[in-house]
């Protein structure tokens, strides 16, 4: 049987988890292609012996350009004749309501996370849709969705048995020194998660700690912020901050340091390394990942999103401070590293997978009429730039 992908592009979590997929039907013995705008992380799929193509993202704002996409990607998928396509991301999903008619593949849908946008949810689908985590779930559900078609599945991650690595607060305390790490996206939505992590080195370093920050990640911003690292190391006695950009192997410096932030995938992986984790939310507002915040922070899939136990930045120094004289305990890191391992290790659910998959690959779902085909197709394209236009209006008016 033949698997084809389809991300948006090569970057971020969402291609990441689908690479899970893929390593699992590729251990099962099935043939996976993956297609999507290269970017940074199509050399991963290619290190697992993913054949890979680029083709660049549908974007809502390109009506025409969409059109040439759509007619390359389905040059693609008659090239490679997959039996069942797993398509991640809203706009893929929309488009592939347009090539169905045509290719008659049948899809797979995954919704990565984030919020649902209202356009999105202004079309129903028949088709299966897997969700990460409770908050899309719940969206779904409260816009109408058949519940019998969605699928939670929080496993999407592969871990090393030995990625832990148990934190004691002896070598944590042993001096004014700290390590932070920041992984996160750097474009304009998350520039306050940026600003409110330098906001912690200062409150740091006034209450005389020489804490140290990394900052992992790409986008747009990265000129932004870099004059705002650069303004801050020349305000310091020292370059407090490092800026390294995109790596591609955030756990090494996950292992290195004794504080990380962030959001999503990152966490996940801070945590089973056992590490001291603080979700920052897009608007700046800082939980700690412990025992009692771990399922109000799950729930929303780490994004820091209706997040319920927030802490000042008095509150976090606070805290820094008691890890440091020893007076806070970490035996919880353990226990919340066995209890993510069980959601989110797609070893978990490897057989469920496959199932799906078999059970969703289905013969030619197209009409033999092709004019009937291309017509459909054509109706289904009017109507997402109908809804689209009824959006934009709608929300002009608001």
């Amino acid at each position: 049987m033949k698997i084809l992908i389809k991300n948006r592009r090569f970057n971020g979590g969402a291609p990441l988890s689908l690479l899970e997929y893929a390593k699992v039907a590729k251990k099962n013995n099935l043939d996976v292609s993956a297609v999507g705008a290269f970017y940074k992380n199509e050399d991963k799929y290619k290190d697992e012996g993913v054949q890979v193509y680029d083709l660049d993202y549908f974007n809502i704002k390109r009506p025409f350009k969409n059109v040439v996409l759509i007619y390359n990607y389905i040059k693609l998928i008659n090239k490679l004749e997959p039996d069942l396509i797993h398509s991640v991301t809203e706009l893929n999903i929309l488009f592939h309501k347009v090539i169905n008619p045509i290719v008659g593949v049948p899809v797979i849908y995954t919704i990565p996370g984030g919020e649902i946008s209202d356009f999105f949810k202004k079309f129903k689908l028949e088709e299966k849709i897997i969700v990460f985590s409770e908050e899309n779930l719940a969206q779904l559900k409260k816009s109408g969705y058949d519940m019998k078609e969605v699928i939670l599945y929080t496993n999407r991650m592969s871990f090393n048995p030995d990625m832990n690595n148990t934190i004691s607060s002896n070598n944590f305390k042993n001096d004014n020194h700290i390590n932070l790490l920041l992984i996160t996206r750097i474009d304009q939505a998350f520039l306050q998660t940026i600003k409110k992590t330098l906001c912690i080195v200062k409150k740091l370093i006034a209450n005389h700690y020489r804490p140290h920050l990394i900052i992992l990640g790409d986008g747009d911003s990265m000129g932004e912020v870099k004059r705002l690292v650069s303004e801050m190391n020349e305000s310091l006695t020292y370059n407090a901050i490092i800026l390294k950009g995109h790596v591609k192997d955030p756990q090494t410096f996950i292992m290195q340091s004794d504080v990380v932030f962030g959001k999503g995938r990152s966490i996940i992986e801070s945590i089973i390394c056992r590490k001291i984790s603080f979700v920052i939310s897009y608007e700046g507002e800082i939980s700690i990942c412990n025992l009692h915040s771990l399922d109000n922070l799950m729930e929303n899939n780490f994004s820091g999103r209706e997040m319920e136990a927030k802490l000042s930045l008095n509150e976090f120094i606070n805290t820094i401070i008691n890890i440091k004289a020893g007076n806070y305990n970490l035996d919880y890191l353990a226990s919340l590293e066995e209890k993510l391992r069980k959601v989110y290790d797609i070893k978990e659910i490897e057989s469920d997978i496959i199932n799906l998959y078999t059970s969703s690959a289905k013969k030619n779902q197209s009409s033999n009429n092709k004019m009937f085909n291309y017509l459909k197709a054509i109706k289904e394209y009017m109507y997402i730039y109908i809804r689209y236009f009824m959006y934009i209006v709608g929300k002009k008016l608001l």
